[in-house]
């Protein structure tokens, strides 16, 4: 496997570890003053880096292919986190 989607799994595990401790430090319940526009572009930005790492898996192999969606999950429950929270 590549370094760079190695790093990918890492970055995942980091922020699986910090929504863990932000959701039981309470992080979460502070209440965001996003309007709903700003949420539905957050969300269209947070598909867009979604859409970025399926473009980057061609000619990944399929621990690549794994580790890159991971990342592309987490990244999506993080999102969802902090701003529908």
């Amino acid at each position: 496997m590549r370094a760079k989607y190695w790093a990918d799994f890492g970055i995942g595990i980091v922020v699986v570890a910090a929504c863990v401790v932000g959701w039981f430090t309470g992080y979460f319940q502070n209440s965001n003053d996003y309007s709903e526009i700003e949420k539905m572009l957050i969300l269209v930005l947070a598909f867009s880096v979604l859409f970025g790492l399926r473009v980057d898996m061609k000619g990944a192999n399929r621990w690549e292919a794994i580790s890159a969606a991971f990342l592309g999950v987490v990244f999506l429950i993080a999102v969802v986190l902090l701003v529908f929270l």
